[in-house]
């Protein structure tokens, strides 16, 4: 049912007009009716109906026969649900604008719109996981763009708002999109802190974040209700109505959480923005033979293929297809590709994260339905036979482990099994390999080097370093180019091997395979750890702290980082502190994963002088929110076995 009615208005609103568009004949208590008058520098719109009912308020600059375009199509300015009639909005906007037209559609059958799980990170490094935030009342994401600048004018009116509703249980996070690689975290800091501003400001490098949220125009406002991770309002923080020398504000933001806390349905569940649209890349033309599958070659398919480490193969564009929305929501969140480093703190030659541009470019493909397009299928194209036993070629020796038999169920004490040497004089190694048996019931291996049976009483959970080793998600590489570790005539090899039952009996026979240097290296690779084991984490501590460091007893560099904590570990840092006092960061881990612990070697190596501290920081959260935690409601201590607790920070250098 369409009713036009015209109104006359001063000022800019030469002529306004209203319609009513009606979903179904059913009786009201009273017709909608839409009333429009000017307030000040602004619209005010009134609007009659029945209270509990669902409205979409729209506009539109023209009407008559001008065709379909961007200036003349009806546009939702305002979703609203009347608690009270008549029921008063504004529309700031159309006093910036040319004249609009009004008209008011009953809305039914509406569901909130659920949002995707993402992760990022704030200015000082720390890790923010959407969905991690389930003990919030409400989550509130304000989207500005590439500049802080664009909160110029409602930073007060925002930090307000986060006084007001953070002691009950709000979280505001401010979203900004740098325009390089390199955050400008120093001005951003210096921007916020001139507007006043204590939230975290969250860096959408690429903008994924904010594209995945589709703001029409920035700032713009977004309400999060974690009972369902459904967008409860969407927005204008608030409208200022400037009239004569009063000011009067209709605070959208604080009404719609007031409302939500209270149990409440939103009366204004959105309002369009003011401001400018997103600055943002157009990957409309990208397409899957050109762009995301060899992205996918790049960065997933060595996982991600027949016979690897993955549980399922990216072979063809069908199976990329099916499994779109899981890529989705792995990259979204960053679990993969499988690389946690701050990249902002160091460059390191295994870097395996998507760039906040490719993110974005994977993204935006497959919210458009992750179309196939023309062209050929370079994935079924180049299949990569399956993987080598070894993946650096034959051993020079290999070193078997008796076949091991696990049992069905229980805890399964670590085992230590000793052997000799198979070399019959000292050599240089330039790899050593650790290749599992069965990698369902292998948890990690431990390989160390012993002249003698003292050497073996005094291993302690790998507390001093280690010869070789095998984690989940660690690659198996060689030794740093120019170093080697030396294998002694008659040393021990001691194997600390950890199993965990799969609900059946299982064997294993797990291998190590020694590789010969052509000559002796220029320096010895030495593997070195700062540990602590004298910590207790209190039950449901969301971020518990933790501390170690290895003073450099000689001039060396240092080349690669290996955190380890256990099933708790939330993050994990390694920073060089030299003699002269000064602080470096050499890795920061702000999202540490038990199955994934990558070693990080350095792009360029470091070089530091004797005396340098490298001191490790970490934290453990062992939280009910921490998805892997085996039990929130214990005190952990340290301890072998995956559900108690590790600290040890592994680092690989070379002495001069």
């Amino acid at each position: 049912m369409f009713m036009p009615r015209r109104f006359s208005a001063a000022g800019r609103l030469a002529l306004l007009g209203v319609s009513l568009s009606l979903a179904s004949p059913v009786a009201k208590p009273a017709e909608p009716s839409l009333g429009i008058e000017r307030n000040g520098d602004a619209v005010q719109l009134n609007l009659l109906g029945e209270q509990g009912a669902e409205y979409s308020l729209e506009a539109v600059e023209a009407l008559l026969n001008q065709g379909q375009t961007s200036t003349n199509s009806w546009r939702p300015i305002a979703t609203v649900t009347p608690r009270s009639t008549p029921f008063t909005l504004f529309d700031p906007i159309c006093t910036t604008k040319p004249q609009n037209f009004y008209r008011l559609r009953v809305l039914q059958n509406t569901r909130p719109v659920e949002v995707a799980n993402f992760r990022l990170l704030d200015l000082d490094g720390r890790a923010h996981e959407l969905f991690y935030q389930s003990d919030a009342k409400a989550v509130v994401l304000v989207f500005a763009g590439q500049d802080l600048g664009a909160l110029q004018d409602l930073g007060p009116t925002l930090q307000n708002l986060v006084t007001r509703f953070g002691p009950q249980g709000v979280r505001f996070w401010t979203l900004a999109t740098p325009t390089h690689s390199v955050t400008p975290s120093v001005p951003w800091k210096a921007q916020a802190a001139s507007l006043g501003l204590t939230t975290a400001i969250l860096i959408d490098e690429g903008g994924a974040v904010t594209r995945e949220f589709r703001p029409t125009n920035l700032p713009e406002t977004v309400v999060l209700d974690p009972a369902t991770w459904a967008i409860r309002y969407r927005g204008r923080m608030a409208d200022v109505i400037n009239k004569d020398t009063t000011k009067t504000e209709q605070p959208l933001l604080a009404t719609a959480l007031t409302e939500l806390l209270a149990g409440e349905k939103v009366s204004v569940a959105f309002t369009l923005s003011a401001g400018t649209p997103p600055a943002q890349t157009d990957f409309a033309n990208r397409t899957y033979a050109q762009d995301i599958a060899p992205l996918l070659q790049k960065h997933c398919v060595r996982c991600h293929s027949p016979g690897n480490i993955a549980p399922w193969a990216m072979t063809n564009y069908t199976v990329i297809q099916d499994y779109s929305a899981l890529i989705k929501d792995e990259v979204l969140s960053r679990r993969m590709p499988p690389w946690h480093a701050d990249r902002q703190t160091q460059h390191y030659s295994n870097d395996e994260m998507l760039s906040g541009d490719d993110l974005a470019m994977l993204t935006d493909w497959i919210n458009r339905g992750a179309p196939r397009g023309e062209g050929g299928d370079p994935l079924a194209a180049s299949i990569p036979p399956t993987p080598a036993d070894w993946p650096l070629g034959t051993p020079d020796r290999v070193v078997t482990v008796d076949r091991q038999n696990i049992p069905a169920s229980g805890t399964v004490d670590y085992r230590y099994v000793v052997l000799r040497n198979p070399f019959p004089n000292d050599v240089w190694l330039r790899a050593a390999v650790v290749k599992p048996g069965n990698r369902r019931v292998l948890h990690h291996v431990l390989v160390f080097g012993a002249t003698s049976f003292t050497d073996i009483l005094q291993i302690q959970a790998g507390l001093g370093g280690y010869f070789a080793a095998y984690v989940p998600g660690m690659e198996q590489v060689a030794f740093p180019e120019g170093t080697g570790k030396l294998l002694k005539r008659g040393a021990f090899l001691v194997f600390q091997i950890h199993y965990t039952a799969t609900g059946q009996p299982e064997t294993d026979a797990t291998e190590l395979g020694l590789y010969l240097s052509a000559k002796p290296p220029s320096r010895e690779l030495n593997t070195a750890a700062a540990y602590n084991t004298l910590f207790t984490i209190p039950p449901g501590a969301e971020d518990h702290p933790a501390t170690a460091e290895f003073v450099l007893p000689k001039d060396g560099t240092v080349y690669e980082f290996s955190p380890h904590m256990h099933y708790r570990g939330r993050w994990f840092r390694f920073d060089a502190i030299k003699p002269d006092g000064q602080r470096e960061t050499l890795l920061h881990v702000p999202f540490y994963r038990f199955d994934w612990q990558t070693l990080y070697r350095l792009a360029e190596p470091k070089r530091l002088t004797a005396g340098t501290r490298i001191v490790v920081t970490g934290g453990w959260d062992n939280s009910s929110k921490n998805p892997y935690n085996p039990d929130p409601g214990a005190s952990v201590r340290f301890g072998e076995q995956s559900w108690e607790e590790m600290f040890i920070g592994y680092f690989n250098w070379a002495p001069d």
